[in-house]
């Protein structure tokens, strides 16, 4: 029995990886029925929103959070997604401080401060909110998401820190 902890762990974070915009989602996704709110970046004009599978500051344990980031030009958008996942032994609303601390201090963190860190490899996938320098952080995700890692402009970034300081 001291298999079923790590292997539910790994299934959540697994589960909480990036899924490209248009992939239809299967039936073990988590519903996203719940919005944290939206927000313009500043810097590069993109949407940046949050989902929630449970309500803003919840205590609720195995969530989820999913971001989303709308980038566009005069002729085309793109929309990124990726998602965190608290795990068994996060709430949301931990969840949530944790991760919208660490965005407000890459607002001003040095390149290559590591800034959050959710999960643990060795249960299947973690992932280090990580700064770039000049406001702009990375979501490093190990194993590396299909499509890439998420980074954020400066801007993004502290959109998304206000939706979680919510």
């Amino acid at each position: 029995m001291k298999f079923a902890r790590p292997l539910l762990l790994s299934a959540i974070l697994l589960s909480g990886c990036a899924a490209p915009s248009g992939e239809s989602p299967d039936s073990t996704s988590p519903k996203f029925s719940h919005s944290l709110g939206s927000a313009r970046a500043q810097d590069s004009g993109a949407n940046c929103s949050i989902g929630a599978s449970a309500p803003a500051g919840s205590p609720l344990k195995s969530q989820q959070l999913r971001f989303v980031v709308e980038r566009g030009d005069l002729s085309s958008w793109t929309t990124h997604e990726f998602q965190v996942a608290t795990g068994a032994s996060k709430s949301q609303a931990e969840l949530q401080a944790l991760l919208g601390g660490a965005l407000r201090r890459g607002l001003t963190a040095r390149a290559g401060t590591e800034l959050a860190k959710v999960g643990d490899i060795q249960f299947g996938g973690e992932v280090r909110v990580v700064a770039r320098g000049g406001g702009a952080v990375d979501f490093a995700y190990q194993p590396a998401l299909e499509h890439g890692n998420p980074s954020l402009s400066a801007g993004e970034t502290a959109a998304f820190a206000r939706l979680l300081g919510k």
